[in-house]
């Protein structure tokens, strides 16, 4: 068997390089003729939402289900209609019903290393509005690939659940800590939970490596917080932040996750706050992984009706019914995910 063509083979090869090589030149002047789609299409408007013109100002408004948004771009509105038609999709999987309306006032996200107008975003929230952040593809176009849309959906999961405490206490108005409201434990796991982000399997995890660090249960649930650290203050305000579309969601791209991790990849070791705000998450998730998610739906129900933690779990079919019961339920849970964890990495 010959590894190398022979004479003959050379032969015709070389007679068809100089036709390949005019067929190249053809194909390069065939492209300056027919002009790439980029060339020659713009992008089309979407045609969503109605127009309200004051004077020289336009602004676009789309009342949906569970919003409605305003902005004086129009093409960001169809960008933020997707994103909230998906998580309203989610939340019913945890309420059975639809989210409650809120005003939504959409925003195009600035780019990296720029500061948004805080005066204005003050204004919207001070008007009972919630900002919702979109970074477009061609913002992120060239540092994370193609690009492709974001937006930052958080804020509105928390103005829906807020909203739920408002209508179960109408005494209190609308402006009375509504937050406060909810159980400080619900209101750091259902917005997570909803949107998936932080990752609720990672954050178990996390919690599952350093077992001699958990705080229990009864603190959680009573929203016992520890008090944050300097440090863990100025992280956890440049996360959340919602004047700052660099941190938070968009800013995960960029490793500063709401649960460090080492320079090893290694999940750290979680202390105070940041350990109560990562348990949170992991006993809701847990309890919406053995009774289903729309369990942690009617126990916010029950808390905002005046009902406590026993309340809720009287009607728990898969866990015990008890707070300490519990604790030790979700610790054993917590063991098996980390051996598996460590099965894997072996």
């Amino acid at each position: 068997m010959r590894l190398f063509p022979g004479a003959p083979v050379r032969r015709a090869a070389m007679h068809l390089l100089p036709a390949g090589l005019l067929f190249l030149g053809g194909c390069a002047h065939f492209k300056e003729w027919f002009p790439s789609h980029e060339d020659v299409f713009t992008p089309i408007e979407p045609n969503v939402g109605v127009a309200h013109i004051a004077g020289t100002d336009t602004t676009w408004t789309l009342d949906s289900t569970g919003y409605e948004m305003t902005s004086t771009r129009r093409s960001l509105l169809a960008v933020a209609q997707t994103a909230l038609d998906g998580v309203a999709s989610d939340y019913r999987g945890y309420f059975g019903d639809d989210p409650p309306k809120v005003r939504v006032v959409v925003i195009q996200a600035p780019r990296r290393g720029q500061r948004p107008d805080t005066t204005k975003l003050r204004q919207i929230t001070e008007s009972g509005a919630t900002p919702l952040f979109v970074r477009t593809a061609d913002q992120e176009r060239g540092r994370y690939g193609p690009g492709q849309d974001f937006v930052v959906v958080s804020p509105v999961v928390r103005a829906w659940v807020n909203a739920l405490a408002v209508r179960a206490r109408p005494d209190s108005g609308r402006a009375a800590g509504a937050g406060r409201a909810v159980p400080r434990w619900l209101a750091t796991a259902i917005p997570a939970l909803v949107i998936g982000n932080p990752d609720p399997d990672m954050v178990s995890l996390q919690v599952a490596k350093y077992p001699d660090r958990i705080i229990g249960l009864r603190s959680v649930f009573s929203g016992d917080r520890p008090m944050p650290t300097a440090e863990q203050a100025r992280d956890s305000a440049a996360r959340d932040n919602p004047f700052d579309p660099n941190g938070g969601q968009l800013g995960r791209r960029s490793g500063r996750g709401p649960f460090p991790m080492s320079r090893g990849g290694e999940l750290t070791a979680l202390s105070g706050a940041p350990l109560w705000d990562a348990e949170a998450i992991s006993v809701a998730y847990y309890l919406g992984a053995k009774e289903g998610h729309a369990f942690l739906g009617q126990a916010l129900r029950t808390l905002l009706g005046g009902g406590s933690m026993d309340d809720v779990l009287a009607a728990a079919r898969s866990v015990p019914r008890d707070v300490d019961a519990l604790d030790r339920a979700w610790r054993e849970w917590l063991a098996q995910q980390r051996q598996a964890d460590d099965r894997a990495s072996r």
